[in-house]
């Protein structure tokens, strides 16, 4: 099973920011407007943390979800 000390630090930063990044691309192609783009990204958030918990037992996501800064990465992907 893979963990951090597989990843080099680029590699680390682009797995864990990689489906922020995604899903505001998504958001910013939308042709539906500003307020579908505000309840997608909640949304997005929502079954992400959703997925995250429901495979809480998976060494690699604990290590992903116990990056202090991960939050701050997804928030700022999204804003």
């Amino acid at each position: 099973m893979a963990s951090k000390l597989d990843f080099t630090p680029d590699e680390w930063t682009t797995l864990r920011t990689a489906p922020a990044f995604v899903g505001g691309a998504m958001l910013a192609a939308s042709p539906d407007g500003f307020l579908t783009s505000i309840r997608e990204a909640f949304s997005m958030g929502s079954s992400s943390f959703t997925a995250l918990k429901a495979h809480e037992h998976v060494p690699l996501l604990k290590e992903i979800m116990a990056e202090k800064t991960f939050m701050g990465e997804v928030t700022a992907a999204l804003g």
